[in-house]
């Protein structure tokens, strides 16, 4: 799983769009479609107003606009995987030497980019290019991210750094499915609420949280899990007999309601970044062009429609 990861981030990708191309214009698939197949016998001249070839032209033309739809899509949605922290972190994974050595490079490139783009935009308002395509990168504030920034930076992007690699391991040797990684920690959770409260059908939050850490899903997916030690039940049961920290901390946190913990629906809209296939799009873009632009120190930010809200304004209307 891990290998083919590194292969999709370092470019493989594209040979898949072609076989998915060859196999939609196959002989196979315009059988199944009852399209008329040439022979030597029996050619005919493409023309739109031949009674024969008019509806096979229409379908042909609206068959075509499918396969390019498809192909467009599949080259953006694995671009992202290739351009875009944390996931282009695997591409130091590869076995061939040559692709590893390329990648240290790859990767040195587009971080120093990245934080390029950072302390620039510093000093920009919130309506300018540079902060619109940090915007657009949106991966670059997630805890994974700085940690593959530090850790990268430290050891100079060395694809043999063991904890440069343990960490790409861990994010791409498992299942990368969204059914394994949450919904059967959530299933898991949900059986062992059902088993443990026979009589009532309702689990507090941290029992929640303390299935959800001991559950095997997450390991077995290569991902690290937390879990509290004899230390921590010390220091807490220590802090329990502390008036002080009662006091300033566990009333006072419980005096709030929920109004007030929770972000109202509009904060989140106006807050999250919302995932998929134009999420994926304008990090890859964005990505691209700070490879490209970081070297000029964004001179051309205001000519490139990364940066420019496109994805946005676009999903809206």
């Amino acid at each position: 799983m891990m290998r083919w990861a590194a292969s999709r981030a370092n470019g493989r990708w594209h040979q898949t769009i072609v076989q998915m191309i060859q196999k939609l214009v196959g002989h196979e698939t315009i059988d199944r479609l009852k399209l008329t197949m040439p022979s030597p016998n029996h050619v005919f001249e493409f023309d739109p107003a031949n009674e024969l070839l008019r509806d096979e032209s229409v379908l042909l033309g609206e068959y075509g606009k499918l396969v390019f739809s498809l192909a467009c899509n599949r080259a953006w949605s694995q671009a992202h995987f290739g351009l875009v922290f944390p996931y282009c972190l695997v591409r130091i994974m590869s076995p061939d030497e040559l692709v590893r050595t390329r990648a240290r490079t790859f990767l040195r490139k587009l971080a120093e980019g990245i934080l390029k783009l950072e302390d620039m935009e510093k000093n920009a308002s919130k309506q300018s290019s540079l902060h619109k395509l940090l915007e657009d990168v949106g991966t670059n504030t997630w805890v994974v991210t700085r940690e593959a920034f530090i850790e990268g930076i430290r050891c100079d992007w060395d694809p043999q750094s063991p904890v440069l690699r343990k960490m790409a391991f861990s994010m791409n040797a498992g299942p990368s499915t969204t059914k394994y990684c949450l919904e059967n920690v959530i299933n898991t959770v949900k059986d062992c609420s059902l088993r443990s409260t026979r009589n009532n059908m309702r689990m507090s939050v941290f029992s929640k949280w303390l299935y959800a850490a001991t559950s095997k899903h997450a390991n077995d997916g290569g991902v690290e899990q937390l879990k509290v030690s004899t230390d921590d039940l010390v220091e807490l049961t220590r802090l329990q007999t502390d008036d002080e920290f009662y006091k300033n901390r566990v009333w006072t946190k419980g005096k709030e309601t929920f109004h007030q913990i929770l972000p109202k629906p509009e904060q989140i809209l106006a807050e999250i970044r919302k995932a998929g296939y134009l999420a994926n799009k304008q990090s890859a873009a964005a990505a691209a062009f700070i490879l490209m632009d970081a070297q000029r120190n964004f001179a051309n930010v205001s000519k490139a429609w990364a940066g420019k809200g496109f994805l946005n304004q676009f999903s809206q209307n």
